[in-house]
């Protein structure tokens, strides 16, 4: 048994020490090695196209746990960046089947999220192949006798600025658009609230005798049974939250502020993150 298990067992225990633990949160702790290695993943967006309907696209469940043979503690390790943007091309299909030929993809700033195509020029090359970039962008302002890190801060200003994430370019082909909220204003991902609906539901019916199967299919009807209702409130609530921000700041700098009509786009899926903290449309049980 590793360190990170003994002390989570630990912790588990001190919190129910003021009283006798019952024979259930006894198996709970039996249990809890055996299913930190195990874990339901999913990801999925929400779109909400200004009428009465919302929808929940995309929806993928998978086992995660492991990767190369390790225990992965965050789910955020069992996504990468060739997973996400295949995933990211069905859900523009499916947004497309709806109708929809602009839309608007709003997602947290986690890694996978804002990955380069792997041409992309990286700290880690050798100094001639760094120059060679800075030739190929036409950094006239680097002379080949810089030192390496020099070189690499221009570059790597200049990469930042021009060169965009690939589900960026993948939306613009297809006629929409990414954006990214700021970091640190996950109530800004609506999202955020749906999962929490969804886990919520699904970890009221956890018993001690629940089968990891038995979990699955909980996550599933939860899903099955998201309601567009909720999907179109947990939008809205964080339209209004970004609208209060906007009028604080645009109040700030003394600038006009956005209405509501403003603020609305056309269609909208966040898939979102996660970041982080849990900021995106990742999750796990």
């Amino acid at each position: 048994m590793d360190t990170a298990t003994i002390q989570r067992i630990k912790d588990f225990v001190k919190q129910r020490r003021q009283r006798s633990l019952t024979y259930d949160e006894k198996l709970d702790i039996l249990m809890l090695q055996a299913t930190l290695r195990r874990r339901y993943c999913f990801i999925a967006g929400i779109l909400e196209d200004g009428s009465a309907v919302s929808h929940l696209l995309g929806l993928d469940i998978f086992v995660g746990g492991k990767k190369n043979g390790k225990t992965v503690k965050d789910y955020h390790g069992m996504f990468n960046h060739k997973y996400f943007t295949t995933w990211f091309e069905k859900l523009m299909d499916e947004v497309e089947e709806l109708g929809w030929s602009s839309a608007v993809f709003v997602m947290d700033n986690a890694k996978y999220h804002k990955g380069k195509a792997p041409s992309t020029p990286k700290g880690t090359w050798k100094k001639a192949e760094i120059y060679e970039a800075c030739v190929r962008f036409n950094l006239l302002d680097v002379p080949p006798t810089a030192m390496k890190k020099t070189m690499w801060a221009r570059l790597k200003k200049y990469v930042d600025e021009h060169i965009p994430p690939v589900v960026v370019e993948m939306a613009r082909s297809r006629g929409h658009h990414v954006v990214y909220t700021p970091p640190g204003f996950s109530e800004l991902q609506p999202i955020e609230l749906v999962w929490a609906n969804v886990k919520g539901t699904v970890g009221r019916a956890y018993t001690s005798n629940t089968t990891f199967d038995e979990v699955h299919d909980r996550l599933a009807h939860a899903f099955w049974m998201l309601d567009t209702g909720t999907i179109c409130d947990t939008i809205a609530n964080s339209t209004t939250k970004l609208i209060e921000l906007d009028r604080a700041l645009r109040n700030a700098e003394g600038a006009p502020s956005l209405s509501d009509d403003e603020s609305d786009v056309s269609s909208s899926s966040d898939s979102g993150n996660s970041t982080q903290d849990d900021s995106d449309g990742t999750s796990d049980l």
